[in-house]
């Protein structure tokens, strides 16, 4: 379990692609030049786990997974990587998000924390009923 930077890159000629990489130091946060720029950066307390966790949540949009590449939108990628219960904090989101993007993100956050806590409720009811039927059943 190592500590590290988890961090979303973009390009303006691809748009539509997101990368994730990780790095233990916190990248250099440049401002966009016309090449490809960080858009956003999360410290994971294990960022093997953290990396994963991600790939989960987005490998339906995976382009290659050698580069770590992925289709989709920015904002579902960022809301992925903060509503994940793993140990770890925003380090920085670019700046130049406009309001109406942060607020996506927000919104996108906050509905998968519910489906994470509607299937643990799911899988904890299952549960229960499994460890019921075994005491029926040893009666």
């Amino acid at each position: 379990m190592k500590r590290g930077f988890l961090y979303l890159q973009t390009h303006p000629e691809h748009p539509g692609l997101v990368r994730v990489l990780t790095q233990e130091k916190l990248p250099e946060l440049a401002g966009p030049n016309g090449e490809t720029h960080i858009r956003y950066v999360a410290c994971f307390e294990d960022i093997e786990a953290g990396q994963m966790h991600l790939h989960n949540g987005m490998r339906r949009g995976l382009v290659d997974l050698e580069n770590r590449i992925y289709r989709g939108e920015l904002e579902r990628m960022i809301a992925c990587v903060e509503a994940d219960d793993l140990d770890h904090s925003r380090v920085w989101i670019d700046p130049a998000l406009s309001g109406e993007a942060v607020r996506n993100i927000e919104v996108l956050t906050a509905r998968m924390r519910a489906g994470a806590r509607r299937r643990d409720r799911i899988w904890q009811a299952v549960g229960i009923a499994a460890i019921l039927l075994l005491l029926l059943n040893s009666l």
